[in-house]
């Protein structure tokens, strides 16, 4: 790329596209340059907020802008696949907010169109990045608690009480799994490696239809269990639990890991991985690196891994009845 740097659009002005925001600043070689929002007022606000020299009450006015090189798309689930697909159209590198799509077969078709377009797409899963899940790989590869052969982890918010709240809502592809149950699944694929075996799962599906709270058993490779939980009814503790022979890692809030304990008959070590930040910047950092340097995909976070979560999430929705409203695939 010519000038060194990465421009970024962004699509959507909601909270996580405030966190984008945020990232981009402390990124050296990437500029937060335009904004998109069809809410009236919401992209001007924006980029006020951040100081974004364009704004666009259109995503085409974005995506067809020469001047940016890659789009974050940050609007709600139902809406990922189309604009992502769009971006991807128009010539532009993709960031999408998690889930990348609602199903495997519209990602499928982006990292099709990505691929055939030679552009850079990737998943926004932005806990892969952080700095304690280098320390994690780094403990895991170093077996400091031998092979791990199963893994506990779970994650709830409490949303039984704002019926109208957009995780609560079939039409914008709500529901735990994929708001929630995603970060437990990718921690699971970054403990084990590859995709499960076998997996099962069961859920509520609450008055709107879709699941407030579900469990998922996944078994990996040489026996090797994942045991996971997502709520959006009841908060449930951020802690993974990783047992292997010799011990056990306890992650405290593996979805933004602040410490990590290894505890063996020898006794405790800790290590603190906190960050000074929100820690957004982490996964645009590697998405500018990959873009700059030519790769159409993070080795973090490549689409493969997208797909398999994707995968076992369509067959729990399928076990459930669970199919969105004018669901595409």
């Amino acid at each position: 790329m010519p000038n060194q740097s990465v421009r970024w659009g962004v699509i959507g002005s909601g909270n996580i596209a405030h966190a984008f925001a945020r990232g981009i600043a402390l990124v050296a070689d990437a500029e937060l340059l335009a904004a998109a929002s069809r809410t009236p007022g919401r992209a001007e606000e924006f980029a006020a907020t951040h100081l974004v020299p364009k704004v666009y009450t259109h995503y085409e006015q974005l995506v067809t802008d020469s001047d940016v090189d890659a789009v974050y798309v940050a609007t709600t689930h139902n809406f990922h696949f189309e604009n992502a697909m769009l971006a991807l159209e128009y010539g532009k590198h993709v960031l999408c907010e998690k889930p990348i799509t609602i199903n495997a077969a519209q990602l499928e078709q982006l990292a099709a169109k990505a691929a055939d377009k030679g552009l850079f797409l990737m998943e926004a899963l932005w806990t892969r990045f952080l700095p304690g899940i280098r320390t994690l790989r780094e403990l895991l590869n170093a077996e400091v608690v031998g092979p791990i052969h199963l893994l506990h982890a779970c994650l709830g918010i409490d949303r039984d009480n704002d019926p109208d709240h957009r995780v609560l809502n079939p039409l914008l592809a709500g529901g735990a799994l994929l708001d929630l149950g995603i970060y437990p699944l990718n921690f699971a694929h970054i403990v084990f490696g590859g995709a499960p075996e076998a997996t099962t799962s069961l859920a509520y599906l609450g008055p709107t239809g879709v699941d407030e709270t579900s469990g998922y058993l996944l078994r990996f490779s040489e026996g090797r269990l994942a045991v996971l939980a997502s709520s959006c009814r009841t908060i449930l503790t951020e802690e993974a639990s990783l047992y292997g022979k010799r011990g056990v890692i306890r992650v405290e809030r593996f979805l933004r890991p602040s410490f990590l304990h290894v505890e063996t008959e020898s006794g405790r070590k800790s290590y603190d991985v906190r960050y000074p930040s929100s820690g957004f910047q982490y996964e645009i950092e590697e998405a500018t690196r990959c873009i700059l340097e030519g790769r159409n995909q993070s080795d973090i976070m490549p689409i493969t891994e997208s797909l398999a979560v994707m995968r076992t999430m369509d067959r729990f929705r399928s076990d459930w009845g669970l199919r969105y409203p004018d669901e595409r695939t």
